[in-house]
């Protein structure tokens, strides 16, 4: 145990001296700036734009561009903007198939968003639908849903409430 301590002691003190990781590093006043912090969020957003890895509608895109319009808000970037417009318009402003499952009405948020931004209601009308829907018709999800005494839940995902 004392030999793994030491040998990431020693791995981590390799890292830290060396000229490329050190030249990676910003100065310590640096890193709590405006401007270092704008700039990165820019760099970590367009990295991760780059690089999907889900379907456009799953609940991990709806968490992920999210933290997309967060960065927008924080730094104003016609280029997020836009990639988070072009996104809508690829899904067409559709969650996912499984309208009565949270994990396929998460990308909404975005669009509501956006909605507020742009105030195009084609944006939101999708969403507002399978609101209704849900309202109204019961899916697979609450049907799975029966409660002791033959009560149904209304939304699936109210269970972890």
């Amino acid at each position: 145990m004392k030999f793994l301590s030491f040998t990431a002691g020693l791995l981590a003190s390799f890292l830290l001296s060396s000229p490329s990781f050190a030249e990676q590093k910003p100065p310590k006043d640096d890193v709590f700036s405006k401007n270092y912090i704008k700039e990165t969020m820019l760099k970590v957003t367009d990295w991760q734009l780059s690089n999907p890895k889900h379907k456009a509608t799953d609940w991990t895109n709806g968490a992920f561009y999210a933290g997309v319009m967060a960065a927008y808000e924080t730094t104003k970037s016609s280029r997020i903007l836009d990639s988070l417009m072009l996104m809508g318009e690829r899904n067409n402003w559709l969650p996912g198939n499984r309208y009565d499952h949270a994990d396929d009405i998460a990308i909404c948020q975005t669009y509501i968003d956006l909605y507020r931004i742009k105030k195009d209601r084609r944006m939101i009308q999708a969403t507002i639908d399978t609101v209704q829907k849900i309202r109204k018709v019961p899916g697979v999800e609450v049907k799975r849903m029966v409660l002791p005494g033959g009560g149904v839940m209304p939304c699936s995902w109210l269970r972890q409430c």
